[in-house]
């Protein structure tokens, strides 16, 4: 029997939806094991309350690197947590072409107001997907989620998995490698910068600073 671990990321206004996505595999798994396949989702609304030595963010993170698949909701705000969780199963991916990771943006309600901070964070993550290449899809409503994902689900069958593994890689390595050394490069910025040595003296009872 193939297991399949999906990791389900979404803010919390997205609970409704994410509480049919774990109905909706229950039913596919009645379907799948007669063809030797069973879907495990991994949620954050199941990992055990215990304080890890960490924290609880770090063990998401941790099961996230081990699934085949990572499922991020999106509706009025890219959270921090649910950002993070999309960054660590890029850099998986772009590290062992694994998990898949499908975006699912839900549309309707009243439209944004562009001065609020969650709809320019949303704004700014939608620019990140664009720029490493990464193709997001639109649902209106939670059964429309659910054709999107069996669609999914109907590739992978057909395919099998590390075939879909080894096609997606193949389309978006170059776009993930770029955005993947811009990071990098970013980052390595900062800490030349914050590795610079300030020396601070007293002469003649003035503070002078240098580099």
């Amino acid at each position: 029997m193939e297991t399949l671990r999906i990791f389900i990321a979404s803010s919390a206004e997205l609970e409704s939806d994410r509480k049919a996505f774990r109905d909706f595999l229950s039913v596919e798994n009645d379907r799948l094991h007669t063809k030797g396949m069973y879907l495990e989702l991994v949620q954050w609304e199941h990992f055990p309350d215990s304080v890890s030595q960490t924290s609880l963010q770090d063990e998401y993170n941790k099961e996230l690197k081990k699934c085949a698949i990572a499922v991020c909701l999106f509706y009025k705000k890219a959270g921090k947590y649910t950002q993070l969780e999309f960054d660590t199963a890029l850099k998986q991916f772009h590290e062992t072409g694994s998990p898949l990771i499908y975006t699912y943006f839900k549309t309707g309600g009243p439209d944004p107001d562009p001065a609020d901070i969650s709809a320019q964070e949303m704004v700014k993550f939608k620019n990140r997907l664009s720029e490493i290449g990464h193709f997001l899809t639109r649902y209106n409503s939670t059964e429309d989620l659910l054709l999107q994902f069996r669609k999914q689900l109907d590739r992978l069958e057909d395919k099998g998995l590390i075939k879909v593994q080894e096609d997606v890689k193949a389309e978006t390595k170059e776009a993930v490698t770029n955005y993947m050394n811009r990071i990098n490069y970013s980052m390595k910025i900062k800490k030349q910068e914050a590795g610079k040595i300030i020396n601070v003296h007293t002469n003649y009872g003035g503070i002078n600073l240098s580099e």
